[in-house]
């Protein structure tokens, strides 16, 4: 339940991100362009807060699932058979809980890490230049 609230929330940011990242970028073109100094330092401004909250849900994505395979991987390294069998038996279902690690998801089908990170803004890169080809034209 508490999964796919987030997994929405965090698509739709994810889109809107995309899409505020792409047309502040084409103002802060346009902005530099005329000459307006206060627009385009308004701009950066608001594509820097863009950016880094953007960077804050992937990095903390990429965080959790480091952290996930870092537990499987400390209780492997414990050692593990100088502990009492009731506390193995626990120990062996953490491994198996650790070997489908947990992700951040964005709508069920992106993974939120930085390797989304990067893959939003070369996307909204793309389409920024898009757009600005088609205005000079």
């Amino acid at each position: 339940m508490l999964d796919d609230t987030i997994s929405s929330i965090l698509a739709v940011q994810l889109f809107t991100s995309c899409t505020l990242i792409c047309t502040s970028g084409l103002q802060f073109i346009i902005a530099l362009s005329v000459g307006n100094i206060v627009m385009t330092i308004k701009t950066f401004i608001v594509l820097g807060t863009l950016l880094g909250q953007l960077f804050a849900y992937s990095y903390v994505g990429d965080y959790l699932n480091r952290q996930m395979e870092a537990i499987g991987d400390s209780i492997y390294s414990c050692s593990w058979y100088d502990i009492p069998k009731s506390v193995t038996k626990d120990i062996i279902y953490v491994i198996m809980r650790a070997q489908d690690p947990v992700y951040l998801k964005a709508g069920k089908f992106f993974i939120l890490n930085m390797e989304t990170y990067m893959s939003i803004i070369k996307t909204s890169m793309s389409y920024l230049s898009v757009l600005r080809v088609m205005i000079s034209a």
